[in-house]
Parts: C-alpha cells; sequence; structure tokens
C-alpha cells in the first residue's frame, strides 16, 4: 500500500528470483497504473506504469478546485530525463473502476471530485512520461519543503536505502529554524550492522542527491511507522516522536530503538558528527593556509571545529554559504597564508587572472583541498606571473540551425502567443549618469557583447516540423 522503491524492487527480484511487477491503486480507486507484465523491455524503472483501466491524468488544481490538465496531450508529456516543474501535478483518475463517493461526507466528496468531471484527486504528486507512463513523487502533504524548494521523500528514500547499514527508512519533514523545514530520515538498521551515522548516510548521498536534499535529522527505529492503512506514516512524524528543530550548521540524531522514550537520545551534533565528542577527533589542519580555511569555515558553518578532510557540503554548505566562504577566503587568506593578487585581481576580461571562485569550492570541497587549490594558483601566478591564470579562449560549440527550446522557453512561448502586444517580457532599465556619457563607447561595447555571446543573438524560429 505504499510506494515501491526500484531498489527494494531489485532485491526482491533477486531473492525470489521472480518479476516484480509494480501495480498503483488505492481504495477509492483500483487498478490505477501498472507495469506491462511478462514484457521486461515495456517496463520502465521507477515508474509505476500506464492506465490500467481507468483514465489517468495529470492535473494542476486550482483554488477554485478546477483541475487543468499538465501533459495532457502527446506533445506536452514530459521526457524522463528532463523533469521540470511545469509537468508535475496531482494525479487524477476517472472511469467506471472507482466508487462514486464518500456516503454522509460531503465535504470530503466536495475535495476530492473536481465538480461535475468525474475527475478524481488522489492526493499523489507526479509526472506522466512521453509514453503515457506515470511516475509518483510523493504524496502532496509528505513533500518537504525546505526554503521554498519542493523535495519528494521517495528521491531521498531511493538513495539512502542503498546504504548496506540500512534495511528499510522513511523520509520526513523535520523543523528548521531557517528553512522551515528539513530532511529528515527515520532509518531501519539492517541485521547484525553497525547503525550509521548522519555523517555516514550524508556522505553516501553526496553526488547522488543535492546538497538541500541531504538529510539533517537522523532517527533510528526498531520498525518503520506506519498508518492504520498500513502506510508509512511520513507525516507529523517528527512531532509525534519528539524530533527537535534543527539549527543552521547543525544536524541531530536521536535512537529510538528498544523502545526509547521520544528525545531521551536527543543530541545537537555537527552535521559532521565527527567533532561531538572532542575536536582532537579531527585530523587538524597541517599548513598555515589550512589554518585560515578552517577557521573561516567553522565560522561560515558555526560549527566549533572543522578537520582538513570535512566536506563543506557534508558539514550543511550550500551555494550561498559558499558565496560567503570565498568572500571570506578572498580577503583574509594572505598572510600566513601568502596568497597573492591571484586571489584578489579583479574578474575582468583583460587577461588578468579571476580569483578563487565558486567552482573552486565545488571542485575542492574540503579544507586540505582547497589549500592544495590554492597553493597551484599561486605557484601558477609566481611562475608566469598570472599568464598561466589567463582566461582561455572562447571555443563555439557545433553550429546548427535550429535549437530545440527547453521547457521554460516553450511554456514562455505559449504564453507570449496568447498576446504578442504585451510587454510583460520586456526588462526596461533606466540609469542616471552624473557624468558625460559617451554614447558611442557604450554602442561598441553593447555591439561587442552580443557579437561575443550567441544567446543574445538567439530568436525562435517556427518551422513547419516543430510547429
Amino acid at each position: 500500500s505504499a510506494a515501491l522503491l526500484p531498489a527494494v524492487a531489485d532485491a526482491m527480484a533477486e531473492l525470489w528470483g521472480a518479476v516484480v511487477v509494480p501495480t498503483y491503486g488505492m481504495t477509492e480507486v483500483l487498478p490505477i497504473c501498472s507495469q506491462p507484465a511478462g514484457q521486461d523491455d515495456a517496463r520502465k524503472r521507477g515508474a509505476v506504469g500506464p492506465a490500467a483501466g481507468p483514465e489517468v491524468a495529470i492535473m494542476q488544481v486550482t483554488e477554485d478546485g478546477e483541475g487543468v490538465p499538465v501533459g495532457w496531450s502527446e506533445a506536452e508529456r514530459a521526457p524522463r530525463d528532463s523533469i521540470d516543474d511545469i509537468y508535475l501535478g496531482e494525479i487524477c483518475a476517472r472511469g467506471r473502476c472507482q466508487m462514486d463517493g464518500y456516503e454522509g461526507d460531503l465535504k470530503a466528496n466536495a475535495r476530492t471530485w473536481l465538480g461535475q468531471t468525474g475527475w478524481m484527486r488522489t492526493g499523489d504528486k507526479g509526472w506522466m512520461d512521453e509514453d503515457g507512463f506515470v511516475s509518483l513523487s510523493g504524496r502532496f502533504k509528505e513533500i518537504i519543503n525546505k526554503s521554498g524548494e519542493k523535495i519528494s521523500p521517495f528521491e531521498v528514500e531511493e538513495c539512502l536505502i542503498g546504504h548496506l547499514a540500512v534495511a528499510n527508512l522513511i523520509a520526513f519533514a523535520a523543523d528548521h529554524d531557517t528553512h522551515g523545514e528539513t530532511v529528515g530520515v527515520a532509518v531501519v538498521v539492517e541485521v547484525g550492522a553497525v547503525p550509521p551515522t548522519l555523517r555516514a548516510l550524508r556522505d553516501f548521498g553526496m553526488g547522488r542527491l543535492s546538497t538541500a536534499k541531504l538529510p539533517d535529522v537522523l532517527v533510528l527505529v526498531d520498525a518503520v511507522p506506519k498508518g492504520p492503512t498500513g502506510k508509512p506514516a511520513r507525516i507529523g512524524f517528527a512531532a509525534a516522536h519528539g524530533v527537535p528543530a534543527v539549527a543552521v550548521g547543525a544536524g541531530r540524531t536521536m535512537d529510538l530503538r528498544g523502545g526509547a522514550a521520544a528525545g531521551a537520545s536527543c543530541d545537537a551534533l555537527s552535521a559532521a558528527e565527527n567533532s561531538s565528542a572532542a575536536a582532537a577527533m579531527l585530523d587538524p589542519p597541517r599548513t598555515p593556509t589550512e589554518v585560515q580555511l578552517a577557521a573561516i569555515w567553522a565560522e561560515v558553518l558555526r560549527l566549533p571545529a572543522v578537520g582538513r578532510d570535512d566536506n563543506f557540503f557534508a558539514l550543511g554548505g550550500d551555494s550561498l554559504k559558499a558565496m560567503s566562504l570565498v568572500r571570506r577566503v578572498r580577503v583574509e587568506v594572505d598572510g600566513a597564508g601568502k596568497l597573492v593578487h591571484a586571489l584578489r585581481a579583479a574578474d575582468n576580461i583583460g587577461g588578468i587572472p579571476a580569483p578563487l571562485g565558486l567552482a573552486d569550492v565545488f571542485g575542492h570541497p574540503t579544507v586540505s583541498a582547497l589549500a592544495g587549490r590554492i597553493r597551484a594558483l599561486r605557484a601558477e601566478s609566481d611562475g608566469g606571473a598570472g599568464a598561466a591564470l589567463a582566461r582561455p579562449p572562447l571555443v563555439p560549440a557545433p553550429a546548427a540551425d535550429l535549437h530545440p527550446l527547453s521547457a521554460n522557453q516553450e511554456q514562455m512561448l505559449v504564453l507570449f502567443d496568447l498576446d504578442r502586444t504585451s510587454p510583460v517580457y520586456n526588462m526596461p532599465h533606466v540609469q542616471r549618469f552624473d557624468e558625460q556619457l559617451d554614447a558611442s563607447a557604450v554602442r561598441r561595447c553593447l555591439e561587442a557583447l552580443v557579437e561575443r555571446h550567441p544567446t543574445l543573438r538567439t530568436h525562435v524560429v517556427e518551422d513547419g516540423a516543430t510547429g
């Protein structure tokens, strides 16, 4: 009665030597979708399949209770490798295999059925691909809203179930002091395995999940909690088990196994979880530059100490914190680190080496690695007066007469076609100058920009093939 994770389906198939065919349905309408049975090449991993009886549509439901189809026509169905929010919606069904309504509950009927259209809301969020296969991304009430980013618990579960110490788990929304909500996981430990730490799970998820989707809360449980219908009880898990709110740059671990009282083993930990006993457990910085970097990291991430091999993003860093880190490094890592102008030069197109940037933090996310990057920048700058760090020449992409529009561009084009006289997509800007303006110089600069960047010369062309 809950979503079957692909990794679990694979394990079942291997254990029993059988074909596992996911089917999607609910008490009110059954079945809704099912993968093709007996056709290995026709099934799609991670999907619940095409409609298996009723009509199925993906809807955006308005505040007035009207359903606006998403991905309704063949042309609008989403390629599975480019799922975007414009394709996501609520899965709705209608047909003779669904019930007529809830007896004696007019309010529930009004919430569940879209007027007199016959479409019934399932409460599940998902999308339909170009072949009509439906995929689930979670229940609307189960979606984790982290600073406006909607995170599907299914995606987190599908990733972390691959950890060798995890037998089963659910992802849930935990309170966060800054983000509102963040990702928490309740984990059942594999028999005979050492319980995973929060850091271990975050390290495992690095590269598989975006930083925002890595868990900040770990709760060890004897079994995944389930509701009256047998479905995993993700909604309200944090409140029901007394999970406290998480602060910026911190994580939280609870052990509720063996009937422990909620919150009895709750400790505020750094997201790295390797400095809970003492800073001496860390591998300390070894060079003056590493010492400076570690101090800056600790301040940016609000941690008591940072080791030379700790990952910035595993410690709770994100792109905004990385920008703050870069700014601090440019200004402060000098003196003992003897960082030369390679980190401070103006970022322009005149051959002057660019300063340390976000790409360096993402590419060298540990203190030791970033210190090594700084040493390389300094050596290149010292050895060639910055020539080695000059911007590489721009190499044009392979020429093509037409490039396909992105999903967002197609959406904007549709809205523009509704009223081509509307100025809504024009972006006027007025700049006031106190000195005399050299209009000719400004014109030459703009012309140079247009010549340099093909995007500024791009326009939309409709042809017979694409419409």
